[in-house]
């Protein structure tokens, strides 16, 4: 079994085979709703993780419910991206589930975590977590630059042919799914260390 099948945190994106042509044009345009939403949720996120910091210090553990806003904003991300990189037909669900489990509402994102609770005082100082995503955030920049220039060259492909080409989807959609499991890292999703694995 490989180590990014055993990571706790499963990302699954499902695009749709073909896509509506006016989408390729509009996606900037559609994702905006969205987006103010996501904005004031991250906000929020980020008071979480501090609070997180907090309680994990005193108990060694972090609480259920932060575990549930985390969740949901993991797969609130997602949305955006699958409309923004034009991987949908739907338009994404609004709601937030609040619940550790995917509740299944969008079958184009399924987003699986752990649901322990026990963090490790060590790890969970922020400036300790952030030094250790170093590596991680370096790859990124790259692999994002690579995924943009891939994204740009695939609009072309889906506004003539309907469609993404397969090879550079699935290229794209890896490095959103690298993305995603950092940020789950770097809120206090889980204490495993992310693999060096894009796929």
């Amino acid at each position: 079994m490989s180590k990014l099948s055993e990571y706790p945190v499963q990302i699954e994106i499902n695009p749709d085979e073909r896509v509506a042509r006016w989408r390729v044009f509009f996606a900037g345009f559609l994702v905006i709703p969205l987006y103010i939403i996501v904005a004031f949720f991250g906000y929020l996120i980020q008071l979480l993780w501090f609070f997180a910091f907090v309680v994990i210090i005193i108990k060694g553990k972090i609480p259920k419910w932060i575990l549930e806003a985390d969740a949901s904003y993991l797969r609130y991300q997602l949305r955006i991206a699958t409309v923004m990189l034009f991987l949908r037909n739907d338009y994404p669900p609004f709601g937030f589930d609040f619940q550790i489990p995917d509740p299944g509402d969008d079958p184009h994102i399924v987003v699986t975590i752990p649901e322990e609770q026990k963090r490790s005082r060590l790890l969970s100082i922020i400036f300790i977590r952030l030094l250790l995503l170093v590596p991680h955030i370096i790859a990124l920049m790259g692999a994002g630059v690579i995924a943009g220039l891939l994204t740009f060259l695939s609009w072309f492909f889906a506004v003539f042919a309907g469609r993404w080409p397969k090879s550079l989807q699935r290229i794209v959609i890896a490095v959103l799914k690298y993305s995603s499991r950092l940020t789950a890292y770097m809120f206090y999703v889980t204490d495993k260390y992310p693999p060096f694995a894009i796929a």
